[in-house]
């Protein structure tokens, strides 16, 4: 019973290695193309429009008293 839960727990800490090298090579990748210029540009530009757009719908939004 011993060897088959530490041979267990070494497949689940073997998994655990392998996605978390995985996981950070993937988002090394991704941090060096999020510092391409254009990409960047593109990016704030839609969050910048979608900030602008919440702050419109919520200047238009009818107050509601509820006390």
């Amino acid at each position: 019973m011993l060897v088959k839960t530490k041979f267990l727990a070494s497949i689940h800490v073997l998994l655990g290695l392998i996605w978390l090298s995985l996981l950070s090579f993937i988002l090394a990748q991704l941090g060096l193309w999020l510092k391409h210029a254009l990409l960047r540009n593109i990016l704030e530009g839609v969050s910048s429009a979608v900030l602008i757009v919440l702050g419109v719908k919520l200047a238009f939004e009818k107050v509601t008293n509820y006390g």
